[in-house]
């Protein structure tokens, strides 16, 4: 890539674990067993930290196992530059909407997320 002069635009993922005094730990219901054949049977939420303009914001979402949402900050963080925290936001919320309800997926059938889940259910 070096001599081809190309360079890679989205960082590589970072892992910190959180080495301070921690709550009450939820029992391990899944074991480590993510795949959901149908959706609703799995529901899990995660929370990601955003910094941007010397400050942080958090978004946690409630994800279906059934559909993986780790392209966020590959696709919208890494990729374009903010004018502001309220910018941002406006972003992702548009990307939200792009991901659950406009982009298509060759493993979904070529359906958005949205749209395959509704077909889905509909069928069950």
């Amino acid at each position: 890539m070096k001599e081809l002069g190309i360079a890679c635009r989205v960082r590589m993922k970072k892992y910190c674990f959180y080495k301070g005094k921690t709550g009450k730990i939820a029992p391990n219901l899944l074991k480590r067993d993510f795949e959901a054949r149908t959706p609703n049977q799995k529901w899990v939420t995660d929370v990601t930290e955003f910094k941007l303009f010397g400050q942080k914001l958090y978004l946690s979402p409630v994800l279906d196992l059934w559909k993986f949402f780790g392209l966020l900050k590959s696709e919208l963080l890494y990729l374009q530059e903010f004018d502001s925290i309220q910018n941002f936001k406006a972003e992702l919320i548009e990307y939200l909407d792009y991901y659950n309800n406009r982009r298509i997926k060759r493993k979904l059938r070529g359906l958005p997320h949205a749209l395959h889940a509704q077909q889905a259910l509909s069928v069950a």
